[in-house]
């Protein structure tokens, strides 16, 4: 992999959602919860994620990898000295004070000036000439991160049905002045080769992620970012990327950035047509403690199983303890999955396996979450149409992690949003066709056909969770416009608010919904829902239909701010019933 030096291109910013590493029982890892809006810096009035997770299964192994550059020795802590660094995560859009900057995959980056909300402008854009993926705002610079291979979804999971990284392709970061929103200066790029996967800041380095199919490679690069006008590359590890069936996904503490690849043995093995496909996850630690931006490449590790996405995975940098869940099978009908814990990764040696437990809740594992010692998982039920399983399991004993309880919900869930004595969901609702349970289908694949559907669960009693509340709404082919990794930057549940927000698109536009103007008789393609929430219920409020298939909408001063890659729309939510449009421009 080779890089540009620093070169005056015009290419384009975006937004970022920055999530700063909570206390907690995670420590300074991802995967845990904190106030604050996604996409806005200094918020305060939203309850939403502040991290990821992705992971693996049980059992220990061996891999192969070379890697460049030094670090420290093992993965318990910060370096001496230094105390636990942020972990900032992008998004497509970034709202700073009154300028929000918005990342349009046809346009490239568009700044829209937001003080007067009833005439919002659109005050500049920058055309880029790759797929914007993602941005990071510093102080007065946006660091943006394009790639020349358009980011595919397949049902939800990162790259395409069996997926293969494509060859040629390069993952361009580009370094704009944003010291004058009405006219920011493009001061550089930098690239790496491979196409990106995904990307953090933590403390003053940026960490990118990235596939290259012509060397079958995965890389992982680190970059200073504490001087714009210097930006450059610290360090490079390089180790074999094995054409992952599913996916490659990150978990990131302040001392260490563990990849998952996703797939079968045969992925492992580069297939050579004798292999027998079993599920299998690689993970691949890397050592990030050195502040500055050394990289260790430490030992690969295998885990019996498939994950899904990056909220399966688990590290608390305080006790040492890493945790995964996977499904047992890549194709759906596993009937079951297994929760892992290990100790720490470290640059020596394969970590430890401490303990696991093999659950039958379901033929595949939809989502995940992790809450101090508890875990939440979500299966579906393909097989026989019955209810999914929802299971509360519990790591407090790691070396015998068990099952506490579990409850049955109609539909699907695709992500976990725990919430002290709560649990939130967000799926898709059962489609009512009769089985053998006496109750509707169950089950809907991630962006597959069925109505959205948001569900409250009482979890104050982890051996009795209870199912409080669900609400359906949108057409039956309704879909979220994030893959399973994003679906926090999308699904905002704003605390102070008493409010959730649900910007959703209609796949089957001929479908009528809750949306529909005229008294229903056009469907609504593109619309944010408002959900009220309170300890014990759900209730559906308005919806606010939008011009273009929306992407994000988030709280803005006292209203709300919906976009697509068509226009930008300002949502007067003083009556949630009636959410009406005061202002729209076009992007």
């Amino acid at each position: 992999m080779t890089l540009s030096r620093l070169s005056p291109l015009l290419f384009v910013l975006a937004p970022l959602a920055t999530i700063a590493a909570c206390g907690s029982s995670s420590g300074s890892g991802e995967g845990q919860y904190s106030t604050g809006n996604p996409g806005s810096s200094g918020s305060s009035n939203a309850g939403t994620f502040s991290g990821s997770s992705s992971g693996g299964g049980s059992g220990g192994g061996s891999g192969g990898g070379s890697g460049s550059s030094s670090g420290s020795g093992a993965f318990g802590g910060p370096a001496v000295g230094v105390g636990p660094r942020t972990i900032q995560e992008a998004d497509i859009y970034k709202l700073v004070g009154n300028t929000l900057y918005i990342l349009n995959v046809n346009r490239g980056l568009e700044i829209v000036d937001v003080t007067n909300l009833q005439s919002p402008r659109l005050v500049a854009t920058v055309p880029t000439a790759t797929s914007p993926r993602q941005v990071y705002v510093e102080g007065n610079t946006a660091y943006v991160l394009t790639s020349n291979a358009p980011d595919i979804d397949c049902g939800g999971y990162k790259g395409t049905c069996g997926w293969s990284a494509p060859g040629g392709v390069i993952t361009q970061v580009d370094v704009i002045d944003v010291t004058s929103p009405a006219s920011p200066k493009v001061l550089g790029t930098q690239q790496i080769s491979g196409d990106l996967q995904d990307s953090r800041i933590v403390g003053h380095i940026l960490y990118v992620v990235g596939i290259d199919a012509t060397g079958a490679e995965t890389l992982v690069a680190s970059y200073d970012v504490s001087n714009p006008r210097s930006f450059a590359k610290v360090a490079e590890v390089d180790f074999p990327f094995g054409d992952w069936d599913i996916g490659v996904f990150l978990s990131v503490a302040d001392t260490r950035i563990v990849v998952a690849q996703t797939g079968d043995t045969c992925d492992l093995v580069h297939d050579n047509g004798n292999c027998t496909d079993v599920p299998v996850t690689q993970f691949v630690p890397i050592d990030i403690t050195d502040p500055n931006g050394a990289l260790t490449l430490g030992t690969t590790f295998l885990g019996n199983g498939v994950v899904w996405d990056r909220w399966a995975m688990d590290f608390d940098p305080a006790s040492g303890i890493f945790r995964a869940v996977m499904s047992s099978d890549w194709n759906g009908n596993s009937g079951g999955g297994m929760l892992a814990v290990w100790s720490a990764p470290t640059t020596t040696s394969a970590p430890t396996p401490l303990g696991n437990l093999a659950f039958k809740a379901g033929d595949h594992v939809t989502a995940t979450a992790f809450a101090g010692p508890r875990v939440y998982v979500s299966s579906n039920t393909s097989a026989t149409g019955c209810p999914d399983p929802l299971v509360v399991l519990d790591t407090t004993n790691p070396a015998l992690p068990a099952q506490l309880g579990s409850v049955s919900v109609p539909g699907v869930n695709d992500f976990l949003y725990p919430h002290g004595d709560q649990l939130i969901s967000l799926g898709h609702a059962d489609v009512g066709t009769s089985n053998a349970c006496g109750q509707g289908q169950g089950y809907v694949s991630f962006q597959g056909s069925g109505q959205l559907a948001v569900s409250l669960f009482d979890v104050s009693n982890p051996k009795s969770p209870s199912l409080l509340s669900q609400v359906s709404f949108g057409g039956t082919q309704s879909t979220i416009a994030a893959n399973r990794d994003d679906l926090k930057k999308a699904f905002l549940v704003l605390d102070s608010l008493g409010l959730i927000l649900v910007p959703y698109q209609n796949v089957d536009t001929t479908t009528q919904d809750a949306g529909a103007q005229d008294g229903g008789d056009i469907p609504t393609q593109s619309a944010t829902q408002l959900i009220d929430f309170s300890p014990a219920s759900l209730t559906l409020r308005g919806v606010a239909p939008h011009q273009g298939l929306v992407e994000r909408a988030f709280p803005v001063q006292t209203d709300v701010v919906a976009f697509s890659t068509e226009s930008l729309q300002v949502i007067d939510i003083s009556n949630r019933d009636q959410p009406a449009t005061a202002a729209q421009i076009g992007l």
